[in-house]
C-alpha cells in the first residue's frame, strides 16, 4: 500500500495515548510558514509527519515504468506543469545516406530536439556568454565542493551569491518542461527504431542537422568517442562508449542504444546528464557496465539528466553527482530489472540539493548499493536531501545497502531524503547519521515493507532519529528484523523534533534502548517507538509486552503490553467491522470509487462487504479495493474461502486470476484440485503455476514440470520457482535438468532445491565436475558449497588447487564462511596467487570460525 494502514496508525495512536496525546499532537509547529516556500513533500512532512509519510510512500510507488512517466512525476513535485504534446512533432530532414526505415524516427527525434533547444535557448536568453560560462563551470563545483574536481571547469567557482543571482535570470521551469516533453516524444519513436534495428549499416553515419551532431551506428560492435553531445543512436551490439553522449549542456542531447552488452567509460558530464540543459540516455537491453567520474548516469544541475537501463545485471561506478542526483534540477536513473551493483563515493543514488530532485528507481533484482564516503566521511547518498528531495526506490529483491554517514533516508536543512524498499530480505549498514535520520528542519524517511531485514549502524543518530525541529521515521511493515547500533536509540527526538519508529509485525531483536526525547533550543521533542506485533527481544530499556513512558516526552511501547482502551483515530481509517452494513448498493458504489478511502470504509464494514466484493467486483477491483478484500479475508479466516472457491470456477480469466491470488493469500490448500486443473488453462496458467507453488501442491507437479524445461520464458521461471517451493523429491530430475540453464534465476532455483537433497545433489555435482566444460564444473562446485556438508566442502577444498583461475575462484566463493580447517592455509596461499583475479577474491574471503 502507498500509505500507513488504519491498523498501523492506530498502533501509533495507542502509544501516544499512554502520554495523553493523540495523532494530532505530532503536528506541532516546526517551521515559520511565512518563510521561504518549500517543496511540497517537504512542507507536508514537516507540518504533518504521518500525512507526509503517506505522500512520500505514494510518490515512491508512482515511480513510472518509463523514463518519461518518472520524469512527469518528478516535475509534479517541483510544481512544473508538463506541456501537452499537442501537434505531432515535425520531422527534421535527414541526409539520403540514412536508410529509409530509419529516416522517419530519426527525423522526428531530431525535430523534438530542435523544439527543446528553442525552449532551452529562450530560458537562458537573459544570460550573457560570460555569465553562461560562469554558471556552467561554477554550478557543479559548488555542488560537491573542492574534493571533486570537474574536468571541464577551467576557472575556480564564483561565489554562491553570484551563482544565485545569475540563476535568477534563468527560466528553469522552461528548461525542465522542455525536458519532460522531449522524453515523451523520444519514447514515442523507440518502437519504430526497434522495428528497424536490423537495418544494415556498414559504418557509422555522422552528420549535422540544425546544429545538432548525429551519430548513427548499426548493430555491430561500435566504439563511440565523440564529445559533441547531440544525438547518438546505436541499433545494437556490444558497444563501447568513451565520449560525451546523452549530455545536454545548455541544449538537449539524446543517446539511444537498442541492446547488447555495452561498456561505458566516460568523462565528466555524460550518459544522462543535464547542465542548464537536458540529457537523456536509453540503454535498452543486455548487461552494461557504467563507469564515470562526476555528472553521469542520471545527473541534472539546472536542468534534467536521466538514464533508463532495461533489464540485465549491470554495474554503475561513479565518484560524485551521479546515479540519480539533482541540484536546482532533476537527475533520474531508472533500472527496470536484473541484479545490479551501484557504487559511488558520494552525492548520488537518490541525492538532491537546492530545490533539486534526485531519484534512483530499481524495479527488480537482488541489488547492492555502495556509498564509500567523501573526504569528510559523509556519503550524502541512498535517499539524501539537503534543501531538495532525494529518493531511492527499490521495488523487489534481496538488497544490500552499504554507506558511511548521511545515507539511507536522511534529510537536512529543509530537505527530504527517503529510501523505500518494497520487498525482500534486505541488509542496511552505515556508520552514523543514517537509516531514517533528519536534522535542521529536514525530513528523513526509511520505509521497508516486507522481508526479514537487518539494520546496522556503527555509531548513532539512526533508526528514526530527529534533531532540531526535524522529522524522521523508520517504518518496517513486516518481517523478523534485527536493529543494532553503537550508540543510537530507535525513535530518538531532540530539540523540537519528531522521531517515529514503527515496526508493524514480526519477531524482532533490538540491541539498543528504544525511544528517547531531549528538549533544546526549540523546546520539547517527541520520540515515539512502537513495535506492534510478534515476540520481540530487547537488550535494554524495554521488554516484550511492556511500555515505557518518560517525563522528557519519549514513549516506547511494545503493543502486547497492557490493555489500554482504544481511542478514536484522528484522520485514520475505521477498525474492522466497526461500521454498519449500508447495503449492497452502497458497497457497490464504494467498490466503483476504487480509492484508498473507499477501501478503508469497506474494511470498516467488514464481513458484510466481503462476499459482495468477491462476487461482483473481483475482476475489476482496483489495487486498494483488492487490498481491502485481502484484509477482510484475513480477519474472517475460513469464512472467506467459499467465495474464492466459487470464483475459481468463473469463466472470466480476470476473475480467476484474482481468485488464485486470494487462494494463495489465504493459504487455501483445499483449493488444490482446482488450482492444479487451472495449470493447464493457458489464459490463467502463469497465476495458477505461481499459486500451486505457494500452496505447495505436489499434485500439480506433473503438469508444472514440463513447463519448467520447455523454454527460457518467464513461464519457465515461474514453473521452476514453483517446483522449488513445493520441494518434492519427485522433482529432482527436473532440478537436475535445470541446474545448467543459461537463465540465472532458473539455475539458482534448481541449485537451491538440489542442495536440500544431499544424495541427489552429490551425484549431480559429480556429473557436472566430470564434464569438460569449465562453466558446468563451476556450477558443480557451487552446488557442493550450497549443500554445506563436511563431505561436500571437503570436495570443494580440493579445487582450491584447480588448474584454472575460474575453478579456484569458484572454490573460494563456495567456502566463504564455512571452510574446513584443513583448507584454510590454501585460502591464505591463494592471496598470493599469480592471477590478480584470484588474489582479489581470496583477499576478501572469510573462511569462518
Amino acid at each position: 500500500m502507498g500509505q500507513l494502514t488504519s491498523v498501523e496508525r492506530q498502533g501509533l495512536a495507542d502509544a501516544l495515548f499512554l502520554r495523553n496525546l493523540t495523532l494530532r499532537d505530532l503536528d506541532f509547529v516546526r517551521r515559520d510558514k511565512a518563510g521561504p516556500a518549500l517543496m511540497a513533500p517537504v512542507a507536508e512532512s514537516i507540518d504533518h509527519p504521518l500525512e507526509g509519510a503517506d505522500v512520500v510512500m505514494r510518490l515512491h510507488k508512482a515511480n513510472g515504468a518509463s523514463l518519461s512517466s518518472l520524469l512527469a512525476n518528478s516535475l509534479a513535485q517541483l510544481q512544473v506543469p508538463l506541456p501537452v504534446a499537442g501537434v505531432a512533432v515535425k520531422a527534421a530532414a535527414v541526409p539520403d545516406t540514412v536508410p529509409v526505415p530509419l529516416r522517419d524516427p530519426v527525423g522526428r527525434i531530431l525535430g523534438a530536439m530542435e523544439d527543446a533547444n528553442l525552449e532551452i535557448h529562450a530560458a537562458l536568453a537573459k544570460l550573457s556568454v560570460d555569465e553562461r560560462r560562469i554558471l556552467l563551470e561554477s554550478l557543479p563545483q559548488l555542488a560537491a565542493g573542492p574534493a571533486v574536481p570537474i574536468s571541464f571547469a577551467k576557472n575556480p567557482p564564483a561565489s554562491a551569491a553570484t551563482v544565485d543571482a545569475l540563476m535568477q535570470k534563468v527560466d528553469l521551469a522552461r528548461i525542465l518542461a522542455a525536458g519532460g516533453l522531449l522524453a515523451q516524444r523520444v519514447e514515442a519513436e523507440l518502437s519504430k527504431l526497434k522495428a528497424a534495428a536490423a537495418t544494415p549499416l556498414e559504418t557509422t553515419l555522422t552528420f549535422v542537422v540544425d546544429g545538432i551532431p548525429v551519430e548513427l551506428s548499426g548493430n555491430g560492435r561500435d566504439i563511440h568517442q565523440g564529445m559533441a553531445g547531440g544525438l547518438c543512436i546505436d541499433l545494437g551490439g556490444d558497444n563501447v562508449y568513451t565520449g560525451r553522449y546523452g549530455a545536454g549542456v545548455a541544449a538537449s542531447s539524446v543517446l539511444i542504444d537498442l541492446g547488447g552488452n555495452s561498456t561505458y567509460d566516460v568523462p565528466d558530464l555524460s550518459i544522462g546528464a543535464g547542465l542548464l540543459g537536458v540529457g537523456l540516455a536509453y540503454e535498452m537491453g543486455g548487461e552494461a557496465h557504467f563507469r564515470g567520474h562526476a555528472l553521469n548516469f542520471g545527473a541534472g544541475i539546472g536542468g534534467i539528466g536521466a538514464l533508463m537501463k532495461v533489464a540485465g545485471d549491470d554495474t554503475y561506478s561513479s565518484v560524485a553527482m551521479a546515479q540519480g542526483f539533482g541540484d536546482r534540477g532533476i537527475g533520474l536513473l531508472l533500472d527496470t530489472g536484473g541484479s545490479d551493483q551501484y557504487r559511488i563515493v558520494g552525492w548520488g543514488q537518490g541525492s538532491a540539493l537546492d530545490g533539486g530532485l534526485g531519484w534512483l528507481v530499481d524495479r527488480d533484482g537482488d541489488d547492492v548499493y555502495i556509498a564509500t564516503g567523501m573526504a569528510d566521511g559523509a556519503s550524502f547518498a541512498q535517499g539524501y536531501g539537503r534543501s531538495g528531495v532525494g529518493l531511492l526506490s527499490d521495488l523487489a529483491g534481496n538488497d544490500t545497502y552499504l554507506g558511511t554517514s548521511r545515507c539511507q533516508g536522511v534529510g537536512e536543512h529543509f530537505g527530504l531524503g527517503s529510501l523505500y524498499d518494497a520487498a525482500g530480505r534486505d541488509s542496511y549498514t552505515a556508520d552514523h547519521a543514517a537509516q531514517g535520520f533528519a536534522a535542521d528542519s529536514g525530513v528523513g524517511f526509511l520505509f521497508d515493507l516486507a522481508g526479514d531485514d537487518v539494520y546496522c549502524v556503527r555509531g548513532g543518530a539512526c533508526h528514526g532519529t530527529a534533531q532540531s525541529r526535524s522529522v524522521a521515521m523508520l517504518f518496517d511493515r513486516d518481517g523478523d528484523d534485527v536493529y543494532a547500533s553503537g550508540d543510537g536509540r530507535p525513535g530518538l527526538a531532540t530539540d523540537g523534533g519528531v522521531a517515529i519508529f514503527l515496526d508493524a509485525n514480526g519477531q524482532d531483536r533490538y540491541f539498543s534502548t528504544p525511544g528517547g526525547s531531549v528538549p533544546g533550543r526549540f523546546g520539547d521533542a517527541l520520540g515515539l517507538f512502537v513495535d506492534m506485533a510478534g515476540e520481540d527481544g530487547y537488550s535494554d530499556g524495554l521488554e516484550n509486552g511492556q511500555a515505557r513512558i518518560e517525563a522528557d516526552g519519549a514513549v516506547a511501547y511494545d503493543n502486547a503490553a497492557i490493555g489500554v482502551p482504544s481511542v478514536p483515530l484522528l484522520g485514520g481509517g475505521p477498525r474492522f467491522g466497526t461500521l454498519p452494513n449500508p447495503g449492497v448498493d452502497a458497497i457497490d458504489a464504494l467498490a466503483l470509487q476504487g480509492t484508498d478511502a473507499a477501501a478503508d470504509h469497506l474494511f470498516g464494514i467488514g464481513a458484510p462487504a466481503y462476499d459482495r466484493l468477491v462476487a461482483n467486483h473481483l475482476g475489476s477491483a482496483t489495487a486498494p479495493i483488492l487490498t481491502a478484500i485481502v484484509r477482510i479475508g484475513h480477519q474472517i479466516h475460513g469464512l472467506a474461502h467459499p467465495a474464492v472457491t466459487a470464483k475459481l470456477q468463473s469463466k472470466e480469466p480476470a476473475e480467476v486470476r484474482r481468485a488464485l491470488y486470494l487462494a494463495e493469500s489465504f493459504a487455501m490448500t483445499e483449493a488444490g484440485a482446482r488450482v492444479t486443473a487451472l495449470v493447464k488453462d493457458p489464459a490463467v496458467q502463469r497465476e495458477a503455476i505461481e499459486a500451486a507453488g505457494l500452496l505447495r501442491l505436489k499434485e500439480a507437479l506433473p503438469d508444472i514440470a514440463p513447463l519448467a524445461t520447455a523454454d527460457q520464458s518467464e513461464r519457465a521461471l515461474i514453473a521452476a520457482l514453483a517446483i522449488e517451493r513445493i520441494g518434492d523429491e519427485s522433482s529432482i530430475p527436473v532440478a537436475q535438468a535445470l541446474v545448467t540453464s543459461t537463465q540465472f534465476p532458473i539455475r539458482q532455483a534448481a541449485l537451491r532445491m538440489l542442495s536440500h537433497f544431499i544424495a541427489s545433489g552429490t551425484l549431480t555435482a559429480q556429473k557436472l565436475l566430470a564434464d569438460p566444460d569449465e562453466r558446468l564444473q563451476r556450477i558443480g562446485i557451487e552446488l557442493l558449497g550450497r549443500m554445506g556438508t563436511p563431505e561436500s566442502l571437503g570436495v570443494v577444498g580440493i579445487y582450491l588447487g584447480g588448474k584454472t583461475p575460474g575453478m579456484k575462484i569458484q572454490a573460494l566463493t563456495a567456502l566463504e564462511g564455512h571452510c574446513p580447517p584443513a583448507f584454510r592455509a590454501a585460502i591464505e596461499a591463494l592471496r598470493y596467487d599469480p592471477n590478480p583475479a584470484v588474489r582479489a577474491v581470496a583477499a576478501r574471503i572469510d573462511p569462518g570460525r
